[in-house]
């Protein structure tokens, strides 16, 4: 047979077997997409609820681009939120509330989000997903409170926390503080109170904005009879144990550990319960929100 000839078929059996490769999504060696878009939520996960902070933006990263004019979006309650995209493969939710300049979530506001004709740019879709978020604990009561007028966030003496909620695990509390001299409420600081018992530790976790400068101060142990007025003539500037800022680094991170000659020399009894005050305060004309995260590790006498 005529070489030239054999060379002709030979080429037209190579394209028409690319064709047929192209169209079978197999002529660059890459299977075609068939799998459906997935979310991902980047918060903490606490009893089957996404636990957020009144100031973060929550961002749901999705595996792909998705379809956006599709996706149908429900969030409830819908007061003081909004959500958009940041391209289409990432969905922001944020509050639209507004103390100090800042942007911020409803005070103890939990929410659901459903989210329907979630699909690729293919079509590749997956049924409808909800998902339910809840806030960390708000404990500053002179921010929901205007007649409030008292020592706030101190926590009561027949449970570990304000709330009564034991501390078994991390606690995450926030709160605003305001130090304004020419007009409305002030709010100069905040208490959170901790129970520990020789050799405990605690261990403490501050974050707020850079620009807040926010003091964070560690006294005792006090006994628990009483605590109000201790707390009301104890000059935290001068006999505080421990005392740092947050500076402009925004955080600050510590721990120390109840020890049984400072319990004794106060209670006459080494191993007694004591309670420790951690004051949380800011410079003048300065306002904003903060988190703070306490632990506490039992020790064992």
């Amino acid at each position: 047979m005529d070489s030239g000839k054999v060379w002709n078929k030979m080429a037209s059996a190579l394209s028409l077997g690319c064709s047929v490769l192209s169209l079978a999504g197999c002529g660059t060696g890459e299977p075609s997409d068939t799998t459906p878009p997935d979310p991902m939520i980047n918060l903490e996960k606490s009893q089957g609820k996404y636990r957020f902070s009144v100031t973060d933006t929550i961002a749901i990263d999705f595996s792909e681009a998705i379809d956006t004019a599709g996706l149908a979006i429900a969030v409830s309650p819908q007061e003081g939120l909004q959500h958009r995209f940041q391209g289409r493969d990432r969905l922001l939710i944020f509050g639209t509330a507004k103390t100090s300049g800042t942007p911020h979530f409803n005070i103890d506001s939990p929410f659901s989000l459903t989210l329907a004709g979630l699909k690729d740019l293919a079509g590749n879709g997956r049924g409808e997903i909800s998902e339910s978020f809840a806030p960390y604990a708000w404990a500053d009561r002179d921010f929901i409170d205007t007649t409030f007028n008292s020592y706030d966030s101190l926590f009561t003496p027949d449970s570990m926390w304000v709330d009564g909620t034991p501390l078994t695990d991390t606690i995450v509390t926030e709160g605003w503080l305001n130090f304004n001299n020419n007009f409305g409420k002030e709010d100069r600081q905040d208490f959170k109170i901790v129970r520990m018992v020789p050799p405990d530790t605690l261990k403490l976790s501050l974050a707020c904005s850079k620009s807040l400068n926010l003091r964070m101060q560690i006294a005792g142990p006090f006994p628990e009879k009483g605590l109000d007025s201790a707390l009301a003539d104890f000059s935290f500037t001068d006999s505080s144990f421990y005392s740092d800022s947050t500076r402009t680094r925004g955080i600050l991170a510590s721990q120390f550990t109840a020890d049984f000659t400072t319990h004794f020399h106060v209670f006459h009894d080494s191993q007694k319960a004591g309670i420790y005050a951690v004051r949380l305060s800011i410079p003048e004309n300065t306002k904003g929100f903060y988190r703070l995260g306490l632990r506490v590790l039992r020790g064992k006498p």
